[in-house]
């Protein structure tokens, strides 16, 4: 499948495209998969609807600031990994605090799941 790129748009403080909804989409998909949610049990823990999050992860529809926070809080991956390519950071502390992110010494975070199944 070919992606094309599109001109960002500035929305809630973030620069998106189609083809940022899609990779945000496909990371909240892989972080909730990976912590054995269903997309309702997920929408309950962030407050909004199962029909909302499968259209995040199927980039039809973009996530505000405000639910990314509560999706990587719950997911307990980065912000940052679930907006941006970068590698996904775990949290540090007990449930739903906002502990630390732990880094390595190159400053990436652990592998990703699909990364620690393939090795």
């Amino acid at each position: 499948m070919t992606l094309i790129a599109q001109a960002p748009v500035r929305r809630d403080g973030l620069d998106v495209n189609v083809n940022d909804l899609v990779a945000i989409g496909a990371r909240i998909r892989e972080a909730r998969t990976a912590k054995k949610l269903s997309q309702n049990k997920l929408a309950a823990l962030v407050e909004s609807t199962g029909e909302s999050i499968s259209r995040y992860e199927l980039g039809k529809m973009e996530a505000s600031v405000t639910v990314l926070t509560r999706l990587a809080d719950v997911l307990g991956v980065d912000f940052e990994w679930l907006r941006r390519r970068a590698r996904p950071c775990k949290r540090v502390g007990p449930p739903g605090s906002r502990g630390a992110a732990v880094l390595d010494a190159g400053g990436r975070g652990p592998p990703t799941p699909r990364e620690t199944a393939a090795q």
